[in-house]
């Protein structure tokens, strides 16, 4: 779902920015046409698929409940230690 609601194209277009050749301009316009086209009809058809496939929406209730679960475990957690 994170891929069809957006999450796509940053690899492509990076990869054409390396393109060989003369075409290099073209393939980066060509990519970003593509990315750009998919990212509004796709991106605009994410409601839709999630009533299809029937994701539920989490309830405020349910998200206090989940962040009291996760928050002694995100404390622990060290991502980045500067000492």
């Amino acid at each position: 779902m994170v891929w069809f609601a957006g999450l796509r194209g940053a690899i492509a277009y990076a990869l054409s920015t390396q393109f060989p050749g003369r075409h290099r301009r073209c393939a980066m316009s060509v990519t970003m046409g593509v990315v750009l086209t998919t990212v509004w009809g796709l991106g605009g058809a994410t409601e839709a698929a999630l009533r299809r496939l029937r994701v539920r929406r989490v309830e405020s209730g349910q998200l206090v409940q989940l962040s009291l679960t996760l928050e002694p475990f995100v404390n622990r957690l060290t991502l980045v230690h500067w000492d």
